[in-house]
């Protein structure tokens, strides 16, 4: 009876060896696995967590301004003109910005001042303005004085350029008057004036 009692003990620690040596090895090859699966999810995570900055970003606006060689004075004047009469005038326009411009000419609506035969001088009056005269002797516009309806684009300017603009006013001759009061006498006494208007937007 004891012989087979101790046979039986035997049996039974072999049993729980061989069982602790089988869960020791699932344990171990559970704890490697969870290690390596710890690692590739830390590696995932350190994936999204790279990170930079770009301080102080600073941005200057240029300037765009223009002078006037005549500014708020007239580019020409005449008295008593006649059929026949030339005049002229020049100015000269500068972008003294730093930025580039689009210059533009404008002319106001002539105002005029009938004589006492009732012609307007605008509408007789011969225009032509003339770039840089001398050099590139460009014509910009020709025309009626009271014609410049739209604006007269004369190109980009980069900053610190200039250009001369020469204005010559013609009171063209219409021949022998018909009488003391029509053609060419009907504007004796009559006056008128205009504005130019230089403007630049920057580009």
């Amino acid at each position: 009876m004891t012989e087979v009692a101790s046979r039986e003990q035997k049996v039974s620690a072999r049993e729980r060896s061989s069982w602790l040596l089988r869960n020791i090895r699932v344990l171990l090859l559970a704890l490697v696995l969870l290690l390596i699966a710890g690692l590739l999810l830390s590696v995932s995570f350190a994936a999204f967590t790279t990170s930079s900055a770009n301080a102080d970003n600073i941005f200057t606006a240029g300037s765009l301004s223009q002078s006037n060689s005549a500014a708020n004075q007239a580019i020409l004047a005449a008295d008593n003109m006649v059929p026949g009469d030339v005049v002229q005038g020049t100015v000269t326009i500068r972008n003294t910005g730093e930025s580039d411009g689009a210059f533009r000419l404008t002319s106001s609506t002539p105002s005029d001042t009938p004589g006492p035969f009732g012609g307007k001088l605008s509408t007789v009056l011969l225009l032509q303005v003339v770039q840089d005269p001398g050099t590139l002797d460009t014509v910009v516009y020709t025309g009626g004085l009271d014609d410049m309806d739209d604006p007269v684009d004369l190109g980009t300017w980069a900053g610190g350029t200039q250009h001369s603009f020469k204005f010559v006013v013609t009171f063209p001759e219409g021949g022998t008057p018909p009488s003391p009061t029509t053609g060419d006498n009907a504007f004796q006494g009559s006056s008128t004036t205009v504005e130019y208007t230089w403007t630049a937007t920057s580009t």
